[in-house]
């Protein structure tokens, strides 16, 4: 929106022009043509070619694209028009480590990796730091810690957050030119609570990490206030399973939200500690769904979370009102009634909705993006939770496909989704693919047209 601004007041030479519209209604115009554009699937597609199978990782945040592959590393813009390459290069690397993730928070790229004295041994990591509003310079690194099954590390809302699982401690730092900054150490009594490092969530208030108590094993989430570090444990208000666990945690004000395995979802008020609402989502056993992805989004006055069928979503509004469900629907789908199809992602950004769904056929398994304009629910809330609407069933469309290497050791990592309200990146094996829905007129404006 800033950038558009500025380009207005570029313009704006002729002081008979009107005075540019402000920040407030500009935000208003692109957020309904964007919703518009996803919900028509209008948008211009493109491709970022030219990666390293076997040696390629990954990051993104919302306004940068990051990868390094081999000895070289690149980034992109992909806020704002189209994408565009601002970085490129080359990196040495040592060739006994292994990059398992790449951490893009503001403009520095953490780059992490695993290494051991042994190629099967990973009890170490090292985080390398490179700036990329400086050409991806080296700007500092940190060695010495421990691999990933005893140290954590995860980005969230522009933070580093480490987990310690042999100290039981959480450590909130920001990055910066210089190194981490701790800015806050967050504890346990000593061997009361596993941690189970996915369920981590972060809203700079409190942070939510599920587990089981030690010995009963009775899955629970701890909560923090950051501010104060006191902690509470939360459970569910009716008996569980000791063999179920805690999936994911999702924070939105005072509210904390715990989906437990893909059987029920909980919203506590974290204030008082009680339980606001427990809903039974689906008949699943705690050993059927271990090979099921789960997910719980969240964002203005939606909750997406599992559904009994494992192609849908089920729509609950933030105080545990049931509003419907989406189901994805594509044009050849009653031609194909034997295809296996399963919910593997979920993103959620205002009132859009992003899903990865995974469709299996003895023919071939392909990957879908399927995009919803959830406004309809917002249209019913007041209505549903006065009893006297059903609930919606949202038949959102399949915007793209492409087909999965199932040959491919690893086809989670080359089937992910990355959202930043205006583009859709695939990052697919060994490319990535993206889907700009804000701009999508000519690709190269500037350049002269072909007259032949």
């Amino acid at each position: 929106i800033n950038s558009l601004l500025a380009d207005i007041e570029l313009i704006r030479s002729d002081s008979s022009l009107l005075n540019p519209p402000s920040q407030r209604k500009l935000s208003y115009i692109l957020s309904k043509k964007l919703r518009k554009n996803i919900l028509r699937s209008n948008c211009k597609e493109g491709v970022i070619p030219h990666f390293s199978p076997e040696s390629a990782s990954v990051g993104a945040s919302d306004e940068y694209l990051v990868a390094l592959e081999a000895q070289k590393m690149r980034a992109w813009r992909i806020s704002g028009k189209w994408v565009s390459l601002i970085c490129y290069t080359k990196v040495d690397r040592d060739p006994s480590h292994i990059v398992y993730q790449i951490l893009v928070v503001k403009h520095l790229a953490v780059v992490c990796s695993s290494f051991g004295d042994s190629p099967g041994d990973q009890n170490f990591q090292i985080l390398q730091v490179y700036d990329i509003a400086n050409n991806l310079a080296k700007v500092w690194e940190s060695s010495g810690l421990l691999g990933t099954q005893y140290q954590y590390i995860s980005s969230i809302e522009d933070k580093i957050i480490m987990i310690d699982k042999l100290r039981e401690t959480i450590e909130v730092s920001d990055v910066s030119q210089n190194g981490l900054v701790p800015q806050v150490t967050l504890d346990q009594p000593r061997h009361s609570m596993r941690f189970l490092n996915s369920t981590l969530s972060f809203n700079g208030n409190y942070l939510a990490l599920a587990g089981g108590l030690v010995p009963e094993n009775t899955p629970v989430v701890a909560c923090w206030n950051v501010q104060s570090t006191n902690r509470q444990v939360l459970m569910s208000d009716r008996p569980v399973c000791p063999f179920r666990c805690f999936k994911k945690t999702a924070l939105r004000n005072d509210m904390l939200y715990g989906l437990l395995n893909r059987f029920r979802l909980i919203g506590w008020d974290i204030l008082s500690g009680n339980v606001k609402f427990s809903i039974d989502l689906t008949d699943s056993s705690p050993g059927d769904d271990e090979a099921c992805a789960t997910w719980l989004a969240l964002d203005q006055e939606f909750i997406l979370t599992v559904h009994q069928e494992k192609d849908c979503v089920t729509v609950f509004s933030t105080d545990g009102i049931h509003l419907g469900s989406i189901r994805p629907w594509s044009p050849d789908q009653g031609e194909n009634k034997s295809d296996h199809r399963t919910v593997e992602q979920v993103i959620l950004r205002g009132y859009t909705a992003v899903l990865r769904i995974l469709s299996e056929s003895a023919v071939e398994t392909k990957c879908e993006i399927v995009t919803a304009d959830l406004t309809m629910f917002l249209d019913a809330l007041e209505t549903r939770r006065n009893g006297s609407l059903d609930a919606i069933r949202l038949l959102a469309f399949v915007s793209a496909e492409h087909k999965v290497d199932t040959d491919a050791a690893q086809v989670e990592l080359t089937c992910t989704l990355a959202f930043n309200t205006t583009k859709i990146l695939d990052l697919q094996h060994p490319c990535v693919k993206f889907y700009d829905y804000l701009y999508t007129g000519e690709r190269f404006p500037d350049r002269e047209k072909c007259r032949h």
